[in-house]
């Protein structure tokens, strides 16, 4: 009788590598995933806001519930194969909320197992499943045409309002090589679009090489093995405006689309005095220049962004000063966030609350701008003239 499991991601777009990570895995031994339930579960957790751990305990107490159910119709239907597998009906718990909140999670349920280390959750559902590792692609069938590659995990910035640093540690970037061999099977498999993502990419160093050196080499290894007239590109995930160098913007200016002109930078607010409360290491203004850079070298480029309203202490000028950095920056989209407090952060503490209500007035404020940016980019795209900072 074939081994089943499920896959249940919450978070960011690394945690969404890592899950397929596991997923490639236990199907190359032969494991069949299903939606939900199985013979095991994981849960790939993500621990960024109160909230967000709210989810994950949701998540665990109902897959606890459709794992045994799995297991009990198996017994029913057929008792003879699933008394071979006693170890089966288990919810492993991994990622960031696992790290931090352990005990908390294993006493969810009597089938709840808490692994806060990813490689080590993979084994063990391996274990439970009887089944022995073998060489795995995350690319084709069930996963996604963008292939994600994970150059980079961990943050040594402070952030005020982030628990990430405390859930992943300490920055740490992967070997060019280690990465180049993952690049060449994705390659191989089929991809064409990959997808270079980290909690903080910029960040990357490895052997003395950075951001703009590992991208060089991945495009040299893509045009010895595909050609240079491919259509292989690579695109960034977000990156923070501080790591955005004049080498950086010289290298998507001049490769012809190579790497996807679109840049992911989180700006959380437009006012010098919250981005010094939310301990960014940048001012308005640096930012602002490094976007008009971006629109002069690169024309057609699309600016994304991210923005927190209603931090502690945000007064109506600040917020209008937000407003204004946005309509300068002329980004394509706006993610917008109410502040949330996260146990455990120095934001959590801070004095001077926004009220809910300013704070619900000002995230549709800046909802309404995002859509007419957006809008305003999307008919510039159109007619082929394009905004600039």
């Amino acid at each position: 009788m074939a081994r089943t499991f499920s896959i249940i991601n919450l978070g960011c777009k690394v945690n969404r590598i890592e899950s397929d990570t596991i997923a490639a895995k236990l199907i190359a031994c032969g494991a069949i995933m299903q939606k939900s339930g199985g013979d095991v579960c994981v849960i790939n957790t993500c621990t960024i806001t109160a909230e967000a751990d709210a989810k994950v305990r949701k998540a665990v107490r109902k897959a606890a519930i459709d794992v045994m159910t799995d297991v009990m119709t198996n017994v029913m239907t057929n008792s003879k194969a699933a008394s071979k597998k006693s170890n089966i009906g288990r919810v492993l718990v991994t990622g960031c909320s696992a790290a931090l909140n352990a005990n908390t999670l294993q006493n969810l349920g009597d089938n709840i197992e808490v692994i806060a280390n990813r490689t080590d959750a993979t084994k063990r559902a391996l274990e439970l499943l009887g089944l022995k590792e073998q060489t795995a692609v995350r690319y084709g069938e069930g996963f996604k045409t963008r292939a994600g590659i994970k150059v980079q995990d961990g943050c040594n910035n402070s952030c005020s309002y982030c628990i990430v640093p405390a859930a992943r540690g300490h920055a740490q970037s992967f070997s060019i090589h280690d990465i180049l061999d993952e690049v060449e099977t994705l390659l191989n498999a089929g991809a064409r679009e990959l997808v270079l993502s980290g909690i903080n990419i910029g960040d990357y160093q490895s052997d003395g090489n950075n951001l703009v050196d590992l991208l060089k080499v991945i495009l040299k290894h893509a045009a010895s093995q595909l050609g240079t007239d491919s259509l292989f590109r690579i695109r960034l995930s977000s990156i923070e405006p501080q790591d955005v160098s004049d080498d950086l913007i010289a290298l998507i200016a001049t490769e012809k689309g190579r790497i996807c002109r679109h840049l992911h930078l989180p700006l959380q607010s437009g006012s010098d005095n919250v981005l010094l409360k939310m301990n960014r290491r940048y001012t308005a203004s640096y930012y602002m220049n490094i976007i008009a850079k971006l629109y002069q070298r690169i024309p057609s480029i699309s600016i994304s962004t991210d923005i927190i309203v209603g931090f502690p202490g945000e007064s109506d000028l600040d917020f209008i000063q937000t407003l204004f950095a946005c309509k300068k920056c002329a980004f394509s989209r706006i993610h917008a966030f109410r502040f949330s407090a996260r146990p455990g952060t120095a934001a959590a503490e801070m004095p001077n609350k926004v009220p809910p209500e300013t704070a619900v007035k000002r995230s549709l404020a800046l909802r309404m701008l995002a859509a007419k940016l957006s809008a305003a980019d999307a008919t510039s795209r159109l007619k082929g003239t394009f905004s600039s900072a």
